[in-house]
């Protein structure tokens, strides 16, 4: 891990994850981690090594669930991100038919599912990353499926240069 650096650990939390935790903890990193799918096991975790009076958690134990309402509606993001236009900015991006099918075609499974406004956040998270000098990693798992994640700069594999289907990524 590279001081300084974001790591996102998608959708779960096992025994690789926690070790990256602890990793960073014992290299006297701050770490800190979203429980959304309520999956976090402090007593496994502290077995692993994580120091849990450390570690952040972004958890909320608000039982009128105000914090997740408010988070799902504007992501924290500045409103310039809310009203951008993701499907143009991702589409001058492209420069051949190609590119823009396929971009065409992720946006309407995106639509389908709700996730345009992830694609919004995405968006505003590398930017912050990048204008704050911080790395994010080169993409694993399904992910490396979309393209509209390549050119939003969440990876870095071309999914149409490798033949990878969207549909890998959205199951």
């Amino acid at each position: 891990m590279i001081k300084g650096s974001l790591y996102l650990i998608p959708n779960s939390l096992g025994v690789s994850s926690i070790s990256n935790i602890a990793e960073a903890q014992k290299n006297g990193l701050t770490c800190a981690f979203v429980d959304a799918e309520h999956a976090f096991d402090p007593l496994y975790a502290k077995n692993l090594g994580i120091d849990l009076e450390e570690l952040i958690n972004a958890k909320q134990e608000d039982s009128t669930n105000t914090f997740v309402e408010e988070c799902l509606r504007d992501w924290n993001m500045p409103d310039s991100y809310l009203s951008i236009n993701i499907h143009e900015w991702l589409m001058e991006r492209c420069t051949t038919a190609q590119q823009r099918d396929r971009v065409y075609t992720e946006l309407l499974e995106y639509e389908k599912r709700g996730m345009i406004i992830v694609l919004k956040f995405l968006l505003y998270l590398v930017e912050t990353c990048d204008k704050n000098d911080i790395v994010l990693g080169v993409g694993r798992g399904s992910s490396v499926a979309s393209y509209c994640l390549y050119l939003l700069g969440i990876h870095c594999v071309d999914s149409i240069k490798y033949e990878l289907d969207i549909k890998e990524f959205l199951k």
